[in-house]
Protein backbone atom coordinates (compact mmCIF):
# COMPACT_ATOMS: atom_id res chain seq x y z
CA UNK A 1 0.00 0.00 0.00
CA UNK A 2 2.81 2.79 0.66
CA UNK A 3 4.65 1.43 -2.35
CA UNK A 4 1.24 2.09 -4.41
CA UNK A 5 0.82 5.34 -2.60
CA UNK A 6 4.41 6.47 -2.90
CA UNK A 7 4.36 5.69 -6.87
CA UNK A 8 0.61 7.13 -7.14
CA UNK A 9 0.20 10.20 -4.91
CA UNK A 10 0.56 12.74 -7.36
CA UNK A 11 -2.59 11.15 -9.56
CA UNK A 12 -4.52 10.53 -6.57
CA UNK A 13 -4.15 13.74 -5.23
CA UNK A 14 -5.09 15.39 -8.41
CA UNK A 15 -8.19 13.16 -8.66
CA UNK A 16 -9.62 14.30 -5.38
CA UNK A 17 -8.66 18.15 -6.29
CA UNK A 18 -10.66 17.52 -9.52
CA UNK A 19 -13.55 15.70 -7.37
CA UNK A 20 -13.75 18.52 -5.11
CA UNK A 21 -14.78 20.65 -8.00
CA UNK A 22 -17.22 18.92 -9.86
CA UNK A 23 -18.90 16.53 -6.91
CA UNK A 24 -22.06 18.34 -7.29
CA UNK A 25 -22.04 17.26 -10.70
CA UNK A 26 -22.16 13.70 -9.58
CA UNK A 27 -24.71 14.48 -6.76
CA UNK A 28 -27.61 15.74 -9.00
CA UNK A 29 -29.56 14.01 -11.21
CA UNK A 30 -30.00 15.63 -14.52
CA UNK A 31 -27.80 17.59 -17.08
CA UNK A 32 -25.27 20.27 -16.91
CA UNK A 33 -26.17 23.60 -18.39
CA UNK A 34 -23.39 25.37 -19.35
CA UNK A 35 -22.93 28.39 -21.41
CA UNK A 36 -21.54 26.45 -24.56
CA UNK A 37 -21.15 23.25 -23.44
CA UNK A 38 -25.17 22.05 -22.49
CA UNK A 39 -25.80 18.26 -23.39
CA UNK A 40 -29.42 16.43 -23.87
CA UNK A 41 -30.65 13.02 -24.13
CA UNK A 42 -30.21 13.47 -27.73
CA UNK A 43 -26.58 13.14 -29.57
CA UNK A 44 -27.18 13.08 -33.37
CA UNK A 45 -24.38 12.98 -35.50
CA UNK A 46 -26.14 15.13 -38.05
CA UNK A 47 -26.02 18.22 -36.24
CA UNK A 48 -21.96 17.69 -35.92
CA UNK A 49 -22.35 17.88 -39.58
CA UNK A 50 -24.23 20.97 -40.13
CA UNK A 51 -20.70 22.93 -41.04
CA UNK A 52 -19.56 19.96 -43.46
CA UNK A 53 -17.59 17.40 -42.54
CA UNK A 54 -15.30 18.30 -39.42
CA UNK A 55 -12.44 17.60 -37.60
CA UNK A 56 -14.38 16.85 -34.47
CA UNK A 57 -16.39 13.96 -36.21
CA UNK A 58 -14.47 10.87 -34.89
CA UNK A 59 -14.57 12.08 -31.40
CA UNK A 60 -18.64 12.73 -31.26
CA UNK A 61 -18.60 9.50 -33.02
CA UNK A 62 -17.50 7.72 -30.22
CA UNK A 63 -19.04 9.77 -27.64
CA UNK A 64 -22.31 8.83 -29.53
CA UNK A 65 -21.24 4.81 -29.19
CA UNK A 66 -20.61 5.25 -25.44
CA UNK A 67 -23.90 6.93 -24.83
CA UNK A 68 -25.42 3.55 -25.73
CA UNK A 69 -23.74 2.04 -22.61
CA UNK A 70 -23.34 5.53 -20.58
CA UNK A 71 -26.33 7.92 -20.23
CA UNK A 72 -25.21 11.42 -21.84
CA UNK A 73 -25.81 13.26 -18.55
CA UNK A 74 -23.00 10.95 -16.49
CA UNK A 75 -21.05 10.92 -19.60
CA UNK A 76 -20.79 14.75 -19.69
CA UNK A 77 -20.03 14.68 -16.01
CA UNK A 78 -17.27 12.23 -16.29
CA UNK A 79 -15.73 14.50 -19.36
CA UNK A 80 -15.64 17.97 -17.64
CA UNK A 81 -14.25 16.53 -14.62
CA UNK A 82 -11.33 15.03 -17.43
CA UNK A 83 -10.83 18.31 -18.49
CA UNK A 84 -9.57 19.45 -14.62
CA UNK A 85 -7.66 15.98 -14.10
CA UNK A 86 -5.80 15.37 -18.04
CA UNK A 87 -3.75 19.42 -17.96
CA UNK A 88 -2.68 18.07 -14.01
CA UNK A 89 -1.54 15.22 -14.95
CA UNK A 90 0.02 15.76 -18.60
CA UNK A 91 1.59 18.78 -17.57
CA UNK A 92 2.92 16.70 -14.27
CA UNK A 93 4.83 14.44 -16.86
CA UNK A 94 6.76 16.94 -18.87
CA UNK A 95 7.43 18.83 -15.66
CA UNK A 96 9.19 15.31 -14.59
CA UNK A 97 11.87 16.37 -17.43
CA UNK A 98 13.35 19.44 -16.06
CA UNK A 99 12.64 18.89 -12.09
CA UNK A 100 11.51 16.90 -8.85
CA UNK A 101 8.37 14.95 -8.71
CA UNK A 102 7.34 17.43 -5.77
CA UNK A 103 8.15 20.46 -8.17
CA UNK A 104 6.42 18.36 -11.25
CA UNK A 105 3.26 17.87 -8.93
CA UNK A 106 3.02 21.92 -8.08
CA UNK A 107 3.62 22.60 -12.09
CA UNK A 108 0.33 19.87 -12.23
CA UNK A 109 -1.78 22.43 -9.97
CA UNK A 110 -0.85 25.70 -11.55
CA UNK A 111 -1.90 24.36 -14.94
CA UNK A 112 -5.10 22.74 -13.43
CA UNK A 113 -5.99 26.13 -11.32
CA UNK A 114 -5.39 28.85 -12.87
CA UNK A 115 -7.76 31.21 -13.58
CA UNK A 116 -8.23 30.97 -17.93
CA UNK A 117 -9.16 27.28 -16.82
CA UNK A 118 -11.89 28.80 -14.56
CA UNK A 119 -13.63 30.64 -17.26
CA UNK A 120 -13.02 28.49 -20.12
CA UNK A 121 -14.61 25.54 -17.66
CA UNK A 122 -17.71 27.81 -16.68
CA UNK A 123 -18.29 28.69 -20.29
CA UNK A 124 -18.55 24.70 -21.05
CA UNK A 125 -15.80 25.13 -23.61
CA UNK A 126 -14.56 21.77 -23.07
CA UNK A 127 -12.72 21.18 -26.28
CA UNK A 128 -10.75 24.17 -26.07
CA UNK A 129 -9.95 22.25 -22.78
CA UNK A 130 -9.17 18.98 -23.91
CA UNK A 131 -6.69 20.43 -26.24
CA UNK A 132 -5.03 22.64 -23.47
CA UNK A 133 -4.58 19.19 -21.87
CA UNK A 134 -2.82 16.98 -24.53
CA UNK A 135 -0.74 20.25 -24.99
CA UNK A 136 1.73 19.50 -22.56
CA UNK A 137 1.34 15.60 -23.76
CA UNK A 138 2.76 16.16 -26.75
CA UNK A 139 5.30 18.86 -26.38
CA UNK A 140 6.82 15.93 -23.96
CA UNK A 141 6.80 13.83 -26.85
CA UNK A 142 8.14 15.83 -28.89
CA UNK A 143 11.54 16.56 -26.11
CA UNK A 144 12.06 12.99 -26.09
CA UNK A 145 12.14 12.61 -29.45
CA UNK A 146 14.39 15.38 -29.56
CA UNK A 147 16.95 13.31 -27.18
CA UNK A 148 16.46 10.16 -28.19
CA UNK A 149 15.48 10.39 -32.01
CA UNK A 150 14.62 6.41 -32.16
CA UNK A 151 11.68 5.09 -34.52
CA UNK A 152 9.79 4.51 -31.25
CA UNK A 153 9.61 8.02 -30.22
CA UNK A 154 9.06 9.06 -33.95
CA UNK A 155 6.29 6.84 -33.80
CA UNK A 156 4.55 8.16 -30.70
CA UNK A 157 5.31 11.75 -31.66
CA UNK A 158 3.56 11.33 -35.40
CA UNK A 159 1.01 9.64 -33.77
CA UNK A 160 -0.22 11.77 -31.63
CA UNK A 161 0.44 14.79 -33.56
CA UNK A 162 -1.57 13.69 -36.38
CA UNK A 163 -4.48 12.60 -34.33
CA UNK A 164 -4.37 16.13 -31.84
CA UNK A 165 -7.28 18.02 -34.53
CA UNK A 166 -9.02 15.57 -34.16
CA UNK A 167 -9.53 16.48 -30.46
CA UNK A 168 -9.00 20.30 -30.07
CA UNK A 169 -8.76 22.13 -33.59
CA UNK A 170 -7.63 25.16 -31.84
CA UNK A 171 -5.07 23.68 -29.69
CA UNK A 172 -3.81 21.39 -31.98
CA UNK A 173 -2.89 24.93 -34.11
CA UNK A 174 -2.01 26.33 -31.11
CA UNK A 175 0.59 23.42 -30.45
CA UNK A 176 2.25 22.98 -34.00
CA UNK A 177 2.82 27.02 -33.67
CA UNK A 178 4.86 26.24 -30.74
CA UNK A 179 6.33 22.94 -31.42
CA UNK A 180 7.49 25.20 -35.00
CA UNK A 181 9.45 27.35 -32.69
CA UNK A 182 10.80 25.03 -30.54
CA UNK A 183 11.81 23.16 -33.73
CA UNK A 184 13.80 26.69 -34.69
CA UNK A 185 15.60 26.84 -31.37
CA UNK A 186 16.91 23.44 -31.15
CA UNK A 187 18.46 23.90 -34.31
CA UNK A 188 19.83 27.20 -33.78
CA UNK A 189 21.54 25.69 -30.58
CA UNK A 190 22.60 22.62 -32.09
CA UNK A 191 23.89 24.55 -35.44
CA UNK A 192 27.64 24.43 -34.69
CA UNK A 193 27.16 20.62 -32.92
CA UNK A 194 25.61 18.67 -35.65
CA UNK A 195 26.34 17.89 -39.61
CA UNK A 196 24.22 18.64 -42.74
CA UNK A 197 23.45 14.64 -42.41
CA UNK A 198 21.25 15.64 -39.38
CA UNK A 199 19.39 18.45 -40.82
CA UNK A 200 18.50 16.20 -43.50
CA UNK A 201 17.14 13.51 -41.19
CA UNK A 202 15.42 16.39 -39.10
CA UNK A 203 13.46 17.26 -42.51
CA UNK A 204 13.18 14.24 -43.99
CA UNK A 205 11.41 12.86 -40.73
CA UNK A 206 9.56 15.96 -40.05
CA UNK A 207 8.50 15.60 -43.84
CA UNK A 208 6.99 12.07 -43.09
CA UNK A 209 5.26 13.14 -40.03
CA UNK A 210 3.12 15.87 -42.22
CA UNK A 211 2.40 13.44 -44.66
CA UNK A 212 0.87 11.01 -42.41
CA UNK A 213 -1.13 13.31 -40.64
CA UNK A 214 -2.54 14.61 -44.02
CA UNK A 215 -3.60 11.17 -44.09
CA UNK A 216 -5.77 10.93 -40.88
CA UNK A 217 -6.75 14.28 -41.10
CA UNK A 218 -7.66 14.19 -45.23
CA UNK A 219 -11.39 13.35 -44.02
CA UNK A 220 -11.96 17.15 -43.18
CA UNK A 221 -9.04 19.00 -44.39
CA UNK A 222 -10.38 18.78 -48.15
CA UNK A 223 -13.74 20.23 -46.59
CA UNK A 224 -11.64 23.24 -44.78
CA UNK A 225 -12.49 26.01 -47.58
CA UNK A 226 -16.10 24.90 -48.63
CA UNK A 227 -18.63 27.61 -48.60
CA UNK A 228 -20.61 25.83 -46.07
CA UNK A 229 -17.96 25.43 -43.65
CA UNK A 230 -16.75 27.53 -40.86
CA UNK A 231 -13.77 28.87 -41.43
CA UNK A 232 -14.75 30.54 -44.53
CA UNK A 233 -17.70 32.14 -42.86
CA UNK A 234 -14.98 33.79 -39.57
CA UNK A 235 -13.98 37.20 -40.60
CA UNK A 236 -12.12 39.78 -38.61
CA UNK A 237 -15.99 41.15 -36.67
CA UNK A 238 -15.28 37.73 -34.79
CA UNK A 239 -12.32 39.05 -32.75
CA UNK A 240 -14.11 42.22 -32.31
CA UNK A 241 -17.23 40.14 -31.36
CA UNK A 242 -14.99 37.97 -28.89
CA UNK A 243 -12.26 40.24 -27.99
CA UNK A 244 -10.58 39.77 -24.20
CA UNK A 245 -12.03 41.72 -21.81
CA UNK A 246 -10.26 44.44 -19.64
CA UNK A 247 -9.33 45.18 -16.02
CA UNK A 248 -11.50 48.27 -15.11
CA UNK A 249 -8.39 49.07 -12.63
CA UNK A 250 -5.70 47.45 -13.94
CA UNK A 251 -5.62 47.46 -17.88
CA UNK A 252 -5.96 45.08 -20.14
CA UNK A 253 -1.88 43.32 -20.06
CA UNK A 254 -2.69 42.89 -16.44
CA UNK A 255 -5.47 41.33 -16.68
CA UNK A 256 -4.07 39.15 -19.62
CA UNK A 257 -1.01 37.97 -17.92
CA UNK A 258 -3.00 37.21 -14.11
CA UNK A 259 -4.64 34.85 -17.07
CA UNK A 260 -8.20 36.56 -16.69
CA UNK A 261 -10.04 38.30 -19.92
CA UNK A 262 -12.22 35.76 -21.37
CA UNK A 263 -15.28 37.11 -23.02
CA UNK A 264 -18.52 36.27 -21.44
CA UNK A 265 -18.21 37.52 -17.80
CA UNK A 266 -21.74 36.69 -16.14
CA UNK A 267 -19.82 34.34 -13.52
CA UNK A 268 -18.47 36.04 -10.46
CA UNK A 269 -14.71 35.46 -10.27
CA UNK A 270 -11.98 35.24 -7.72
CA UNK A 271 -10.95 38.71 -8.59
CA UNK A 272 -14.20 40.20 -8.21
CA UNK A 273 -14.55 38.86 -4.76
CA UNK A 274 -10.48 39.48 -3.55
CA UNK A 275 -9.49 42.90 -3.06
CA UNK A 276 -5.97 42.09 -3.39
CA UNK A 277 -6.19 39.45 -6.53
CA UNK A 278 -3.71 41.15 -7.99
CA UNK A 279 -0.79 39.85 -5.38
CA UNK A 280 -0.69 36.77 -6.55
CA UNK A 281 -0.23 37.53 -10.22
CA UNK A 282 3.06 39.68 -9.10
CA UNK A 283 4.11 36.41 -6.95
CA UNK A 284 3.41 34.52 -10.04
CA UNK A 285 5.48 36.76 -11.94
CA UNK A 286 8.62 37.01 -9.85
CA UNK A 287 8.61 33.25 -9.30
CA UNK A 288 8.38 32.81 -13.59
CA UNK A 289 11.33 35.57 -14.06
CA UNK A 290 13.58 33.47 -11.59
CA UNK A 291 12.56 29.81 -13.59
CA UNK A 292 12.69 30.89 -16.86
CA UNK A 293 16.11 32.27 -16.19
CA UNK A 294 17.58 28.99 -14.17
CA UNK A 295 15.70 27.18 -17.78
CA UNK A 296 17.56 28.88 -19.53
CA UNK A 297 20.90 28.89 -18.73
CA UNK A 298 20.01 25.53 -19.01
CA UNK A 299 20.19 26.14 -22.75
CA UNK A 300 16.52 24.68 -22.44
CA UNK A 301 15.03 24.91 -25.84
CA UNK A 302 11.49 24.86 -24.54
CA UNK A 303 12.23 27.53 -22.07
CA UNK A 304 13.91 29.79 -24.52
CA UNK A 305 11.43 29.43 -26.45
CA UNK A 306 8.70 30.32 -24.06
CA UNK A 307 10.91 33.43 -23.18
CA UNK A 308 10.73 34.08 -26.74
CA UNK A 309 7.08 33.94 -27.35
CA UNK A 310 5.98 35.60 -23.69
CA UNK A 311 5.84 39.06 -25.15
CA UNK A 312 3.86 38.34 -28.55
CA UNK A 313 1.69 35.92 -26.51
CA UNK A 314 0.47 38.60 -24.25
CA UNK A 315 -0.16 41.00 -26.98
CA UNK A 316 -1.69 38.94 -29.23
CA UNK A 317 -3.90 37.66 -26.32
CA UNK A 318 -5.24 41.16 -25.86
CA UNK A 319 -5.86 41.41 -28.96
CA UNK A 320 -8.30 44.20 -29.91
CA UNK A 321 -8.53 46.09 -26.70
CA UNK A 322 -5.07 47.54 -27.06
CA UNK A 323 -3.84 49.80 -30.34
CA UNK A 324 -0.72 47.45 -30.11
CA UNK A 325 -2.81 44.41 -29.92
CA UNK A 326 -5.21 45.36 -32.74
CA UNK A 327 -2.29 45.87 -35.21
CA UNK A 328 -0.81 42.57 -34.41
CA UNK A 329 -3.73 40.71 -34.72
CA UNK A 330 -4.59 42.24 -38.09
CA UNK A 331 -1.22 41.44 -39.44
CA UNK A 332 -1.57 37.34 -37.77
CA UNK A 333 -5.31 37.78 -39.37
CA UNK A 334 -4.11 38.93 -43.13
CA UNK A 335 -0.46 37.11 -43.38
CA UNK A 336 -0.52 33.96 -41.19
CA UNK A 337 -2.49 30.98 -42.35
CA UNK A 338 -5.93 30.07 -40.44
CA UNK A 339 -5.31 32.36 -37.61
CA UNK A 340 -8.93 33.74 -37.96
CA UNK A 341 -10.44 30.31 -36.97
CA UNK A 342 -8.86 30.63 -33.53
CA UNK A 343 -11.94 33.60 -33.42
CA UNK A 344 -11.08 35.07 -29.68
CA UNK A 345 -7.57 35.55 -29.62
CA UNK A 346 -7.65 34.88 -25.50
CA UNK A 347 -7.33 30.87 -26.24
CA UNK A 348 -3.38 32.41 -26.43
CA UNK A 349 -3.47 32.93 -22.95
CA UNK A 350 -3.36 29.31 -22.57
CA UNK A 351 0.31 29.68 -23.94
CA UNK A 352 1.12 31.97 -20.77
CA UNK A 353 -0.74 29.48 -18.47
CA UNK A 354 1.68 26.83 -19.78
CA UNK A 355 4.03 29.04 -19.47
CA UNK A 356 3.56 29.60 -15.70
CA UNK A 357 2.86 25.61 -14.84
CA UNK A 358 6.75 25.60 -16.19
CA UNK A 359 8.79 28.19 -14.56
CA UNK A 360 6.65 29.09 -11.38
CA UNK A 361 8.21 25.25 -9.74
CA UNK A 362 11.93 26.35 -11.00
CA UNK A 363 11.81 29.67 -9.99
CA UNK A 364 11.20 28.29 -6.56
CA UNK A 365 13.76 26.28 -6.69
CA UNK A 366 16.00 28.57 -7.83
CA UNK A 367 14.85 31.05 -4.55
CA UNK A 368 15.40 27.81 -2.15
CA UNK A 369 18.77 27.62 -3.37
CA UNK A 370 20.26 31.29 -3.02
CA UNK A 371 18.32 31.13 0.28
CA UNK A 372 19.77 28.25 1.21
CA UNK A 373 23.56 29.39 0.60
CA UNK A 374 22.81 32.38 2.78
CA UNK A 375 21.41 30.80 5.48
CA UNK A 376 21.98 27.42 5.28
CA UNK A 377 20.55 26.70 9.03
CA UNK A 378 17.19 27.27 7.77
CA UNK A 379 16.78 25.15 4.62
CA UNK A 380 14.13 23.29 5.47
CA UNK A 381 12.33 26.08 6.77
CA UNK A 382 12.65 27.72 3.46
CA UNK A 383 11.72 24.53 1.66
CA UNK A 384 8.47 24.08 3.52
CA UNK A 385 7.66 28.00 2.96
CA UNK A 386 8.13 28.04 -0.97
CA UNK A 387 6.08 24.83 -1.10
CA UNK A 388 3.17 26.00 0.81
CA UNK A 389 3.46 29.08 -1.33
CA UNK A 390 3.46 27.65 -4.52
CA UNK A 391 0.05 25.61 -3.83
CA UNK A 392 -2.09 28.38 -2.41
CA UNK A 393 -1.16 30.90 -4.89
CA UNK A 394 -2.98 28.51 -7.84
CA UNK A 395 -5.77 27.51 -4.82
CA UNK A 396 -6.75 30.93 -4.16
CA UNK A 397 -6.37 32.09 -7.44
CA UNK A 398 -9.36 29.80 -8.06
CA UNK A 399 -11.37 29.58 -4.97
CA UNK A 400 -14.70 29.72 -6.42
CA UNK A 401 -14.20 26.76 -8.99
CA UNK A 402 -14.43 24.34 -6.16
CA UNK A 403 -18.04 23.14 -4.96
CA UNK A 404 -19.30 23.02 -8.77
CA UNK A 405 -17.98 26.83 -9.20
CA UNK A 406 -19.69 27.62 -5.52
CA UNK A 407 -22.90 26.13 -6.67
CA UNK A 408 -23.26 28.73 -9.72
CA UNK A 409 -23.39 25.67 -12.44
CA UNK A 410 -26.99 24.21 -12.69
CA UNK A 411 -27.49 20.89 -12.47
CA UNK A 412 -31.15 19.90 -13.18
CA UNK A 413 -33.75 18.32 -15.77
CA UNK A 414 -35.18 19.41 -19.03
CA UNK A 415 -38.81 20.71 -18.52
CA UNK A 416 -41.45 17.65 -18.78
CA UNK A 417 -42.81 19.79 -21.72
CA UNK A 418 -40.07 19.05 -23.29
CA UNK A 419 -40.29 15.25 -23.40
CA UNK A 420 -43.82 15.49 -24.14
CA UNK A 421 -42.92 17.82 -27.58
CA UNK A 422 -40.33 14.90 -27.94
CA UNK A 423 -43.06 12.17 -27.98
CA UNK A 424 -46.03 13.54 -29.97
CA UNK A 425 -42.93 14.10 -32.51
CA UNK A 426 -41.82 11.07 -32.62
CA UNK A 427 -45.66 9.48 -33.33
CA UNK A 428 -46.05 11.90 -36.07
CA UNK A 429 -43.14 9.96 -38.14
CA UNK A 430 -43.88 12.36 -41.14
CA UNK A 431 -43.24 15.84 -38.55
CA UNK A 432 -40.89 17.09 -41.10
CA UNK A 433 -38.81 20.03 -40.02
CA UNK A 434 -39.30 21.78 -36.70
CA UNK A 435 -38.79 25.77 -36.70
CA UNK A 436 -37.79 26.50 -33.29
CA UNK A 437 -38.65 29.81 -31.60
CA UNK A 438 -37.30 32.26 -29.84
CA UNK A 439 -35.25 33.15 -32.70
CA UNK A 440 -32.16 33.19 -30.21
CA UNK A 441 -29.06 31.33 -30.33
CA UNK A 442 -28.78 31.45 -26.54
CA UNK A 443 -31.20 32.48 -23.67
CA UNK A 444 -31.46 32.43 -20.01
CA UNK A 445 -33.15 29.51 -19.99
CA UNK A 446 -35.76 29.07 -16.86
CA UNK A 447 -34.71 25.25 -16.42
CA UNK A 448 -30.71 26.26 -16.09
CA UNK A 449 -31.55 28.72 -13.03
CA UNK A 450 -31.98 31.83 -15.71
CA UNK A 451 -28.20 31.55 -16.84
CA UNK A 452 -27.48 32.17 -20.44
CA UNK A 453 -26.85 29.03 -22.23
CA UNK A 454 -26.72 28.38 -26.32
CA UNK A 455 -30.26 26.71 -27.26
CA UNK A 456 -29.61 23.09 -25.89
CA UNK A 457 -32.80 21.84 -28.52
CA UNK A 458 -30.46 20.47 -31.22
CA UNK A 459 -29.20 18.34 -27.97
CA UNK A 460 -32.61 17.16 -26.76
CA UNK A 461 -35.42 16.43 -29.63
CA UNK A 462 -34.94 14.13 -32.76
CA UNK A 463 -36.26 15.48 -35.77
CA UNK A 464 -34.49 17.81 -37.63
CA UNK A 465 -34.71 21.58 -36.16
CA UNK A 466 -34.27 25.17 -38.15
CA UNK A 467 -32.75 26.87 -34.92
CA UNK A 468 -31.27 30.26 -34.78
CA UNK A 469 -27.19 30.10 -34.72
CA UNK A 470 -27.28 34.40 -33.65
CA UNK A 471 -25.40 34.96 -30.40
CA UNK A 472 -26.74 38.35 -29.68
CA UNK A 473 -23.56 39.92 -30.58
CA UNK A 474 -24.06 43.13 -32.49
CA UNK A 475 -20.67 42.89 -33.93
CA UNK A 476 -21.70 39.25 -36.12
CA UNK A 477 -24.91 41.50 -37.42
CA UNK A 478 -23.94 40.60 -40.36
CA UNK A 479 -22.52 37.07 -40.21
CA UNK A 480 -26.59 36.06 -39.41
CA UNK A 481 -28.26 36.92 -42.51
CA UNK A 482 -29.28 33.81 -43.28
CA UNK A 483 -32.62 33.45 -45.18
CA UNK A 484 -34.11 32.27 -42.39
CA UNK A 485 -32.49 35.24 -40.66
CA UNK A 486 -34.17 37.20 -42.57
CA UNK A 487 -37.66 35.94 -42.78
CA UNK A 488 -37.62 35.88 -39.20
CA UNK A 489 -37.11 39.54 -38.70
CA UNK A 490 -39.88 39.84 -41.40
CA UNK A 491 -42.34 38.06 -39.70
CA UNK A 492 -41.50 39.53 -36.43
CA UNK A 493 -41.67 43.50 -37.37
CA UNK A 494 -44.72 42.81 -38.44
CA UNK A 495 -43.61 42.93 -42.17
CA UNK A 496 -45.00 39.45 -42.97
CA UNK A 497 -47.12 37.09 -41.12
CA UNK A 498 -46.94 33.21 -40.61
CA UNK A 499 -50.11 32.58 -42.58
CA UNK A 500 -48.75 34.23 -46.16
CA UNK A 501 -45.30 32.39 -45.71
CA UNK A 502 -47.55 28.72 -44.93
CA UNK A 503 -46.15 27.88 -48.19
CA UNK A 504 -42.89 28.69 -47.74
CA UNK A 505 -42.82 26.64 -44.78
CA UNK A 506 -43.80 23.74 -46.31
CA UNK A 507 -41.49 24.61 -49.26
CA UNK A 508 -38.81 24.21 -46.25
CA UNK A 509 -39.92 21.03 -45.23
CA UNK A 510 -41.54 22.63 -41.86
CA UNK A 511 -44.08 20.31 -40.30
CA UNK A 512 -44.10 22.03 -36.95
CA UNK A 513 -42.73 25.36 -35.40
CA UNK A 514 -42.08 24.96 -31.39
CA UNK A 515 -42.28 27.81 -28.90
CA UNK A 516 -40.22 27.94 -26.25
CA UNK A 517 -41.56 29.98 -23.23
CA UNK A 518 -38.40 31.25 -22.70
CA UNK A 519 -36.38 34.82 -23.06
CA UNK A 520 -38.70 37.05 -25.10
CA UNK A 521 -41.17 34.45 -26.15
CA UNK A 522 -44.94 36.90 -25.87
CA UNK A 523 -43.89 38.45 -28.70
CA UNK A 524 -43.89 35.09 -30.57
CA UNK A 525 -46.87 33.62 -29.21
CA UNK A 526 -48.50 36.47 -30.08
CA UNK A 527 -48.09 36.19 -33.52
CA UNK A 528 -48.76 32.53 -33.36
CA UNK A 529 -52.03 32.48 -31.77
CA UNK A 530 -53.52 34.58 -33.87
CA UNK A 531 -52.18 31.77 -37.43
CA UNK A 532 -54.55 30.55 -39.08
CA UNK A 533 -52.68 28.12 -40.81
CA UNK A 534 -50.78 26.83 -37.96
CA UNK A 535 -52.75 24.38 -35.36
CA UNK A 536 -51.79 24.18 -31.50
CA UNK A 537 -51.32 20.76 -30.18
CA UNK A 538 -49.22 20.85 -27.11
CA UNK A 539 -49.09 23.59 -24.83
CA UNK A 540 -46.98 22.58 -21.26
CA UNK A 541 -45.90 24.84 -19.01
CA UNK A 542 -42.54 25.54 -20.61
CA UNK A 543 -43.45 24.82 -24.50
CA UNK A 544 -45.80 25.30 -26.96
CA UNK A 545 -45.81 23.20 -30.20
CA UNK A 546 -48.10 23.97 -33.44
CA UNK A 547 -48.77 21.73 -36.56
CA UNK A 548 -48.20 23.61 -39.65
CA UNK A 549 -51.73 22.60 -41.39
Amino acid sequence: MNLFFKKYWPYIAYSLLTLSVTWPFFASSGFVFLLDGSWGPNLDLADSLRDGINSGLPLTAAIKLLSFVIPLAFLHKVLLSLMLFLPAVFMYRLAQVFMSRELAFVSGVFYMCNPWVLERFVAGQWLVLLGYAFMPFLVVLYLRLLAKPNRNNYFKFALMFAIFPLLSLHFAYISAGLLGAVSLVYLFLNRSSKNWGFYFRFLKYGGIALVFFMLVNSFWIFNFNDPTATLPRITFDDFRAYQTMSDVTWGPYFNVVSLYGFWNQEVVLPKDVNPFWWVNTFIILLFSLFGMYYLVRKKSPLAITLAILYIPVVVASVGLVSPLGEAFVQSLYQYVPMFKGLRDTEKLSGVIAFTYALCVPMGAHLMYLILSNYKAEYKKIFMGVLYAVMLFIPLASTFSIFSGVNGYVPVGRYPEGWYQAEAALRRDMDSGKVLVLPWRGYMNMSFADMHLISNPAQRFFTPELIVSRNEGNDNLAETHNSPWDQKIFQIIQGFETIDENIAYLKGEGVGHIMLLKEADYERYSAILEISQGIQKVLDSERLVLFEVK
